[in-house]
């Protein structure tokens, strides 16, 4: 892959690191690079960064096979890794595919492979004159070496071993006494996964009246202006925690997956100030819904508390939103 969405590596870091490379022309060697790759990767920008490469070099889209023919064509593999957060989560997978097809390893940057040290060169000197002296790491009586090495790192059986011996040692969640159900607020970006997790767990998943998705949450806002009053969707669950005075004058007004939803008006003069929550405006106006956000998200979590006989509410955000009373309610940031 010789791009990603959100992080500047692949090509950029093959031409940012390509001086490695050229350094064996001062060791009497001629350099010559075959790249794999995605198509998706081979913009415009990416192919002017290959043909400034100080190196010859061809081009051809990456496929299993042309992978395993490389590695056994090549004398080094070249992975370059740069040094942003990205970085740190990477696998080992690159390095593990050209060390059992018989590869050498050459890496420059982020010591992403420091695991695999005794089979990794990080300098094109010392992998040529470990050739010159018919001494690379990985030779016919290293391979005992690297085969214990990956049982330790890439066997399926071990890393699976490994991470049940893990949760072994995690806590056990303490009992508690309380039962009152909970509900997770979602704020003004709310993660679609987050959502499906809660409700999978049996909380409660509740949009805030600035929530800028539709996901089929169990209580949202009626688009509205909020004049007269506020109408709010039930999903069947949600309505059966409600306070009975409220779950007698919910009405169905429809099915979603095969489950009933109901709905509620609640008259301007039935909410307390405190809890007087108003819709997303519509137009949708950035500048004052931005303004209204902490206290909105205070009146919603008031509004639950007037429907419900008990219930946690949780606050879950996916990127820093306006909350200047962030400290009225719990937070989770979701990723």
């Amino acid at each position: 892959m010789g791009d990603n969405p959100y992080f500047s590596v692949g090509l950029e870091d093959l031409h940012a690191f390509s001086q490695e490379l050229a350094r064996a022309r001062a060791f009497g060697f001629t350099p010559h690079l075959r790249i794999l790759t995605n198509q998706r990767a081979l913009t415009s920008d990416r192919i002017e960064l290959l043909a400034r490469l100080p190196v010859p070099a061809t081009l051809e889209e990456w496929s299993e096979a042309r992978e395993a023919e490389l590695i056994s064509q090549s004398l080094a593999c070249f992975l370059p890794v740069n040094a942003q957060n990205f970085s740190t989560v990477k696998s080992l997978n690159r390095a593990v595919t050209t060390l059992t097809n018989g590869g050498q390893v050459l890496s420059s940057g982020f010591p992403l492979y420091d695991p695999l040290s005794d089979f990794v060169y990080r300098d094109i000197a010392d992998l040529l004159h470990d050739l010159e002296a018919d001494h690379l790491k990985l030779r016919g009586d290293s391979l005992s070496d690297l085969k214990r090495l990956m049982s330790d790192l890439s066997d399926p059986e071990t890393e699976a071993c490994s991470l049940t011996a893990f949760l072994q040692t995690l806590p056990t969640p303490a009992p508690t006494d309380t039962e009152k159900p909970i509900a997770v607020l979602h704020g003004l970006h709310p993660s679609g996964n987050l959502h499906k997790a809660v409700r999978k767990l049996g909380a409660l998943s509740v949009a805030a009246p600035q929530t800028k998705r539709t996901l089929n949450f169990d209580v949202a806002l009626s688009p509205g202006d909020g004049e007269n009053g506020v109408e709010i969707i039930f999903s069947q669950k949600a309505g059966n925690l409600l306070k009975p005075c409220y779950a007698a004058r919910l009405k169905q007004i429809g099915e979603i997956g095969g489950a009933p939803v109901s709905n509620l008006w609640l008259a301007k003069d039935e909410m307390p100030e405190s809890c007087r929550v108003v819709a997303l405006s519509a137009p949708l106006r950035p500048l004052n819904e931005m303004a209204r956000y902490g206290a909105e998200l205070r009146r919603m979590r008031a509004l639950l508390a007037q429907l419900f006989e008990e219930l946690d509410v949780i606050l879950a955000e996916n990127r820093s939103p306006y909350m200047e009373e962030a400290d009225l309610m719990t937070a989770v940031h979701s990723v």
